[in-house]
């Protein structure tokens, strides 16, 4: 039986002294990035205190850094505080927080568009339930700006996903479409199902995200 996530909340660091403060309490960092240049000697040190720690980290140049970054900040370094991004679909199913599950996408640019959108908003990972090849799931994150280097991002049936929501306590809500699209297949989605505006997404609610 996978272990459940626990309820920690994932947030990006958007300073060099957040991630000194995440250093020092032994939060769980699994990403940091830092922009291309010369390091000062606070920045080597920091550098190497998340290698140390086993942090991915990696030097990116100033055009996709500003990407990354709220307009107006001024900083060098951003990181990710949360769970790991390699969690199982039952562990992230199981975990404190609202994840959304994209039912029969057509696009991989439509689809990596929503879930970016879904990391940038707190969710806690996001369900692909579509007919992508390999080649169409690997554009689908190529839109998605590789976010599942530190976001969970699954490909898998809708009906699996909703069973394992199920079980761990989770509670779809739906959209118009997708509740008729998952009625049709069988999946167990009722007409009480509360519809959501957004179309072809299901968020799967645990009850420790209320």
């Amino acid at each position: 039986m996978t272990t459940p996530l626990a309820p920690i909340e994932r947030r990006q660091l958007r300073s060099a002294g957040e991630i000194d403060a995440a250093l020092e309490r032994a939060a769980p960092l699994r990403f940091a990035l830092c922009l291309e240049g010369a390091l000062d000697p606070d920045d080597a040190a920091r550098l190497a205190r998340l290698e140390a720690r086993g942090v991915a980290v990696r030097r990116v140049s100033p055009s996709a850094f500003r990407r990354l970054v709220p307009f107006g900040l001024d900083t060098r370094w951003l990181a990710l505080e949360g769970p790991s991004p390699g969690s199982d679909l039952e562990a992230v199913l199981s975990s404190a927080g609202v994840v959304w599950l994209l039912a029969g996408c057509r696009y991989p640019g439509n689809a990596g568009y929503v879930i970016r959108s879904a990391e940038v908003s707190g969710a806690a990972g996001v369900v692909v339930a579509s007919d992508f090849d390999r080649v169409e799931r690997r554009d689908c994150l190529r839109f998605a700006m590789r976010v599942d280097r530190f976001f969970p991002v699954h490909f898998a049936s809708a009906r699996e996903s909703l069973a394992l929501a199920r079980a761990a306590g989770g509670a779809p809500e739906a959209s118009q479409s997708v509740r008729a699209w998952a009625e049709s297949g069988g999946l167990g989605l009722s007409p009480s199902t509360p519809v959501r505006r957004h179309p072809a997404c299901c968020a799967c609610k645990h009850p420790r995200s209320s």
